[in-house]
């Protein structure tokens, strides 16, 4: 994986994903930058929403210099 040259700091940018192996689901969400990954089993897609907020909480936070 080549890191995007547009995308200067972890937090800008996030590819996820839901696949299958046999009868297991799981949600991958990269870091656009870092390339950090995390993969999570999930049971099914139903309260998908809680699951991707719970995996995102878990990535490097961009600071706000505002």
């Amino acid at each position: 994986l080549e890191t995007d040259p547009n995308i200067k700091e972890e937090g800008v940018k996030i590819h996820m994903d839901i696949f299958s192996v046999q009868s297991l689901k799981f949600i991958t969400c990269i870091d656009g930058y870092s390339k950090f990954l995390v993969i999570q089993q999930i049971k099914d897609k139903i309260n998908l929403k809680d699951k991707v907020l719970e995996i995102l909480q878990g990535f490097p936070k961009k600071e706000n210099n505002n």
